[in-house]
């Protein structure tokens, strides 16, 4: 047997550093066990082999070995980005939707790139009020009346608690209300919104060109395992997703409920809800267009009952409202006996100010309209504390403004 030689055992380790995105651990593991490898004689014998195996890996004359996917850390210094990054102004976050202030300007209200949670319990309106959206982002109508939709595109809606019939009921009574309001303002001497068409019928052509959806009723459509890694679902769905994308790109993904798609641990595990929202990260950032994720999440039922109004009054894992960007709730509105009024309000929001509550009533197809503005304790208080005359705290204030990041 040839003695050692360190040198040359030190070249060949240079290689392998070099090389190691051609091996998997796995295969050098299998490969070390099987001979053995305790000693450096024996490792110095097995080395032409592994050396002769990268080769045949790299001319693609074997498919032993699968190259390992290295993270990509892209951390530079200031003075490595583009010329005058501190001097210019950054391009605005893209919007979803926006609110018209008292003095004509636009205030943001939902952003895209980001996470946003709708949270309610059951029966409260939050799958319709979603596809209400879906529909306004469709056609351009404003959502609740009084959120204003910047880019008419795609949505992709997938619900996990309504087969594809229910999806049709949703839609159908949905779409009829939406097309007599558009209809209504383009017939109207004062229009309360902009048009993109004057022919009611290409309203539900849009509908129709801009809604994609699905149900997993039934399904197990988890995102992750129970160690956190990304599923074969997530991975087929977001490869759909990329296929289906229109030339523009989709402007929003609805997921109702959170529930079916985080997986059986991650609403009760940090760590594991960490990873799901990490998904969902991904899933706008791999997309055309980079949508606005948003998802319906059941409320702590505790918590409804003692009518809080905080992020805390989403179920499970403080990790996903931590995750989430914009987290809006819905709840009764305990002084309406009818129990056809929902509250609906922005408990958490990074990149906007927040709004008051709105009163929401739900019409006889179960479809909420807008019912009037709520003035919640916290404002109240806060005009309590204001000096008259100052509008600092108001709702046509630019405190807490769209470039304020809380």
């Amino acid at each position: 047997m040839a003695r050692l030689n360190k040198e040359k055992l030190s070249a060949t380790e240079k290689e392998l550093i070099e090389e190691q995105d051609t091996l998997t651990a796995r295969k050098m593991s299998e490969l070390f066990t099987k001979v053995k490898a305790t000693d450096e004689k024996v490792l110095y014998e097995i080395m032409p082999s592994l050396e002769k195996l990268m080769k045949e890996n790299l001319a693609g004359k074997t498919k032993i070995l699968k190259p390992l996917k290295r993270p990509i850390i892209d951390l530079k210094f200031l003075s490595e980005e583009a010329e005058g990054y501190l001097n210019a102004s950054p391009p605005p976050k893209p919007v979803l939707l926006y609110y018209v202030e008292d003095d004509g300007s636009h205030s943001a209200f939902l952003h895209k790139e980001i996470i946003s949670m709708l949270v309610a319990e059951g029966g409260r309106g939050k799958t319709r009020s979603l596809i209400l959206m879906a529909l306004c982002i469709a056609t351009g109508a404003p959502f609740f009346d009084k959120y204003f939709v910047e880019t008419r595109g795609a949505t992709a809606v997938i619900l996990g608690e309504n087969n594809r019939d229910d999806i049709r009921r949703l839609l159908y009574p949905t779409s009829r209300y939406l097309i007599k309001k558009i209809e209504d303002n383009i017939k109207a001497e004062k229009r309360k919104f902009g048009v993109h068409s004057e022919n009611i019928d290409d309203y539900e052509e849009m509908m129709r060109d801009s809604i994609c959806c699905m149900s997993v009723q039934g399904q197990n459509a988890s995102f992750i395992d129970s160690n956190g890694n990304s599923t074969d679902y997530y991975k087929s769905l977001l490869e759909e997703l990329i296929n289906k994308e229109p030339t523009e790109g989709w402007q929003l993904i609805i997921l109702d409920p959170a529930s079916r798609f985080m997986g059986m641990e991650a609403e009760k595990d940090n760590a594991l809800a960490t990873q799901f929202m990490c998904c969902l990260e991904r899933l706008s950032s791999s997309l055309k267009g980079n949508p606005t994720i948003m998802m319906a999440h059941h409320a702590n039922k505790s918590d409804v009952r003692d009518g809080s109004s905080a992020t805390q009054l989403s179920r499970g894992s403080g990790a996903l409202t931590d995750a989430a960007r914009h987290v809006g709730i819905m709840k009764k509105n305990k002084d309406n006996e009818e129990g056809n009024i929902s509250i609906f309000e922005i408990s958490k929001t990074n990149f906007t100010k927040y709004h008051p509550p709105m009163k929401l009533k739900f019409n006889r197809d179960g479809i909420p309209e807008f019912n009037g503005w709520v003035e919640s304790k916290k404002t109240s208080n806060k005009k309590t504390n204001t000096s008259k005359g100052s509008s600092s705290e108001g709702f046509g204030s630019s405190a807490g403004g769209i470039n304020t990041i809380k």
